[in-house]
């Protein structure tokens, strides 16, 4: 049985997670130091050479059930890890540059009770996490140095279970893709410090790119790791930034990393973003009724509201459509309670927004006909047609 007691675990909302991330953004991002150049060549040479190393530390090493260790083997009798079916990989790229990552299951978790099914009584539980997910875990790190030897690090090692977002962070990457292998535990706390037992436990061993790669300038740069974990719960579908929209689904295709990518290129990641599209409405009401903003596109131009910087498609960008860089949706030229930013024909009369525009030069906020309301636009005059 997998179990801990954690003892004084804050019950952590989404809103803390989101400020845990971004200062852990700000930590692993920011350095005055200079960093060496290092080149994508330089990676994938070191890949291969990791990729080397670790399949001769498998040969040297097995996992030891007795004491859930992986040990040097010494004599005979030993299954070694390159023969052991229990290690598994799973291809990752970084940097495009591709890794495998390893995976040893001792426990895989039977996965956090979510609720129980009103007829048949039968217990919902958590899946797995997505690479996006924040975490409940403990976590114990070992530095491989070279094939034959292994070495505690005792400052990296987090023994108190704690919430942990590894999306966000720029080394130790591969851990973010290992725990999803994993499943979380059940919370039995009975009037006392909160406790989990079967939850996920395992061993997770990485390259040194999916850990800390060439150019982190830290200690452990350049060298594989072996990670004891636990799993003990995490946050379906974690929203960084609470807009509304899952981390794992802020991204175009399932081939597009969620941290390069930047709608609106303001150096802001979508899933790290309140405002994908930056025109002026937070992602979270760019939808009626509080649904999903992916399914909201006024225009019908297969662009959803929160990535498109022209909701109504009518020639003038919603951030444009408000006074004094108000907000969008308290604009409203001719009461017909349906906001400019969303209203194909901002004055009502009976001319769309985009045909007011007496120049063709495609944005109806310079043209001006009316000589009796000189700074008045002609498609928020309903006396110009």
């Amino acid at each position: 049985m997998n179990k801990l007691l954690i003892k004084n675990l804050m019950h952590l909302t989404i809103k803390y997670i989101f400020a845990f991330v971004i200062t852990g953004f700000l930590i692993y991002s920011c350095s005055n130091r200079s960093s060496p150049e290092i080149t994508p060549t330089d990676l994938k040479e070191q890949a291969a050479k990791d990729s080397d190393s670790l399949k001769a530390f498998f040969s040297n090493f097995y996992y030891d059930s007795e004491i859930d260790s992986i040990k040097k083997i010494e004599g005979e009798g030993k299954i070694a890890l390159s023969d052991d079916d229990n290690l598994k990989d799973m291809d990752v790229t970084e940097n495009d540059v591709d890794y495998k990552l390893y995976y040893y299951i001792t426990e895989e978790g039977i996965g956090t009770p979510i609720t129980t099914d009103p007829k048949t009584n039968e217990v919902i539980r958590k899946g797995n996490p997505t690479k996006m997910d924040s975490i409940l875990e403990t976590i114990q790190p070992w530095r491989i140095i070279g094939s034959d030897n292994i070495s505690f690090d005792e400052d990296e090692a987090i023994t108190k279970a704690g919430w942990r977002s590894f999306a966000i962070l720029v080394y130790n990457r591969g851990l973010a893709y290992g725990y999803t292998k994993f499943k979380g535990g059940e919370n039995i706390t009975n009037n006392g410090p909160i406790t989990y037992e079967n939850g996920g436990k395992g061993i997770l061993i990485l390259p040194s790119g999916l850990a800390y790669p060439l150019g982190s300038q830290v200690d452990l740069e350049g060298i594989n790791l072996m990670y004891y974990i636990n799993l003990y719960d995490f946050v379906e579908d974690t929203d960084h930034d609470n807009d509304g929209i899952p981390s794992i689904k802020e991204t175009s295709g399932s081939d597009v990393d969620q941290r390069k990518y930047d709608t609106d290129e303001d150096g802001f990641p979508n899933y790290l973003d309140g405002d994908d599209d930056n025109d002026g409405v937070l992602t979270i009401r760019e939808t009626p009724d509080n649904s999903d903003p992916r399914e909201n596109d006024t225009d019908g131009d297969d662009i959803p509201n929160y990535l498109d910087n022209d909701d109504d498609n009518d020639g003038v960008l919603t951030i444009r459509e408000t006074p004094d860089n108000g907000d969008p949706r308290k604009n409203d030229t001719d009461g017909d309670k349906i906001p400019n930013y969303l209203d194909e024909d901002d004055d009502n009369d009976g001319v769309l927004t985009k045909n007011e525009d007496a120049n063709n030069d495609g944005d109806p906020t310079d043209d001006f006909s009316d000589s009796s309301k000189p700074s008045l636009p002609d498609y928020l005059n309903p006396n110009v047609k």
